[in-house]
């Protein structure tokens, strides 16, 4: 016989508050035809930049709190392309999507979000752990690939 089971709540969730930010910050998830003959068409950046490992993007404190907009602004292919946006080192939870309340299944902690085409979605991060530097980027590998990845440093 198995005594055990299924408590009615599985685990109290913490929420960060957004009067605990200090900061503010948003990352566009872009991708947009190249009106050059260079291949691939698709320029894949974040904030129309592709990935540099040399340049910072965000520099948030350890310790600190802060918002991050994460966007996917409408595509020239529509519904084609969708952006995971994973953050390295923290776990985040997401406020807003598309100026409403979060899903019920986007409840609690994540570490990577799904933005689709047109998506607008609000996280708060506490940047707790380890100075140094880490990435944000597109979970999609062809994408990832092709520079849609920005660099932050925990100061």
């Amino acid at each position: 016989d198995d005594p055990s089971s299924v408590p009615i709540r599985l685990a109290s969730i913490d929420h960060l508050r957004q009067g605990e930010a200090v900061g503010k910050r948003v990352f566009r998830f872009v991708n947009d035809l190249e009106l050059t003959l260079n291949m691939p068409p698709v320029s894949w950046d974040i904030n129309g930049k592709q990935f540099d490992p040399a340049r910072v993007d965000a520099a948030p404190r350890l310790g600190d709190t802060e918002l991050w907009r994460l966007a996917h602004p409408h595509s020239i292919f529509p519904g084609r392309h969708v952006h995971p946006a994973h953050i390295h080192l923290v776990q985040f939870q997401i406020l807003q999507r598309n100026g409403g309340p979060a899903g019920a299944h986007e409840q609690g902690w994540k570490d990577t979000v799904r933005l689709e085409d047109g998506d607008d979605v609000l996280v708060i991060a506490r940047f707790t752990g380890t100075r140094g530097r880490y990435v944000l980027h597109c979970h999609n590998l062809g994408h990832e690939d092709h520079h849609m990845m920005a660099r932050f440093d925990v100061v």
